[in-house]
């Protein structure tokens, strides 16, 4: 089956101390098509993030796909955790370029 490199954004949070709005993360999914990769993608950050303490004093975050490509190397093994947090005065796209560089590489 394919597996697919899947960038999700989430925003309306606000977490303290550090008044974070955000963040930006990356799942990789075994799916047969980009479609269902991100949807899958989307199922996992949410419920990871209704598990996580650490987001409990926030409103839940709106949660959208930025990026679906598909990793054809057969060899590569990846993390399905992390994320890159944004203020509301950074915003999404500080956090964005990171993630979407990051893993530049997986092919």
């Amino acid at each position: 089956m394919p597996r697919f490199r899947v960038v999700v954004v989430g925003t309306g949070m606000s977490v303290p101390p550090d008044e974070i709005a955000g963040f930006a993360t990356t799942r990789f999914v075994s799916s047969p098509s980009p479609e269902q990769a991100a949807q899958e993608a989307l199922r996992l950050v949410q419920a990871t993030v209704a598990a996580e303490a650490a987001f409990q004093s926030s409103p839940p975050p709106a949660l959208a796909v930025d990026l679906v490509s598909r990793v054809w190397s057969p060899f590569k093994r990846s993390p399905n955790s992390g994320y890159s947090f944004f203020s509301r005065e950074n915003g999404p796209d500080s956090v964005l370029d990171l993630e979407r560089a990051a893993g530049s590489g997986w092919w």
